[in-house]
């Protein structure tokens, strides 16, 4: 399994996000992960704001 954000891109990256038996993240790695789980959080939960919003304009 490759493509976009796949482990070998992690231990590859520079400064490396995982270590070398393209298994365990490591600090750093870990960080980024959760930045982008934080991310994709909030944006649900914006568009949960959104579409409620709009259903409780709805005459």
């Amino acid at each position: 399994m490759g493509g976009e954000g796949s482990m070998a891109d992690m231990v590859h990256a520079k400064p490396s996000l995982a270590n070398y038996d393209y298994t365990h993240i490591n600090f750093r790695g870990g960080k980024h992960l959760a930045g982008l789980l934080y991310e994709s959080l909030i944006y649900g939960k914006e568009q949960y704001d959104r579409r409620r919003a709009y259903y409780e304009e709805e005459p």
